[in-house]
């Protein structure tokens, strides 16, 4: 499994460079509008490849973090792979700021924003960011499909990867990283679904 992750780490980062050029291609076409989005969705997959070989490192240097603009710029990075545009829903109750490592947060909350707009049965995507005793909490939402038992339990397993509204199968990736990260910068991932609600919580211990 090692040695799969890092070869496909090392694919994914030999495309990149086709892609700048592909890049370059499309703003100067007259349909860059309609392309851009399909592009930042190829681009989304790749990076995410590529992190496959790098996810559980512990990342020691931290800083402090204002939570609730981090999620407001994933946001909107989030936005660009999609045709519909969404409004930020974002609750704050307290202090959002906390001590933690910029890089893997911001891989974090794309992953999880992406896959909320992905899967969600509906344009209402709720988060909310509360400061608790001994923790930061992050809460993600988004209507959903109802799953089985063997697919809720497989939910952040690597490489698998549900169907969405649309029948668009995701890489198997983004909540496997998400958690693994988050457990390597002493924090935690908990993700469920029922009654037709997806929930996403991340935990950032203090």
């Amino acid at each position: 499994m090692a040695i799969q992750s890092s070869l496909l780490s090392m694919l994914a980062e030999q495309i990149k460079t086709p892609l700048t050029t592909l890049k370059l291609l499309i703003f100067k076409s007259p349909m860059r509008d309609s392309l851009n989005p399909q592009l930042a969705r190829i681009e989304h997959i790749v990076d995410t490849v590529a992190l496959m070989d790098s996810v559980k490192r512990d990342t020691q240097v931290k800083e402090k973090i204002d939570i609730a603009n981090l999620v407001e710029v994933q946001w909107q990075h989030a936005q660009s792979m999609t045709d519909d545009a969404q409004p930020l829903q974002l609750n704050v109750h307290g202090n959002s700021v906390c001590l933690a490592n910029r890089w893997a947060l911001s891989i974090i909350f794309n992953n999880l924003i992406s896959n909320a707009i992905t899967y969600s049965t509906s344009p209402n995507v709720d988060i909310m960011i509360r400061q608790l005793h001994n923790k930061t909490q992050i809460v993600i939402k988004n209507p959903s499909v109802d799953l089985s038992a063997d697919e809720k339990q497989a939910l952040t397993s690597q490489y698998y990867g549900a169907t969405n509204k649309a029948c668009h199968r995701g890489t198997g990736l983004g909540l496997w990283i998400s958690k693994t990260l988050s457990e390597a910068n002493n924090g935690a991932l908990h993700v469920s679904q029922n009654d037709g609600e997806f929930v996403a919580r991340l935990d950032i211990n203090l």
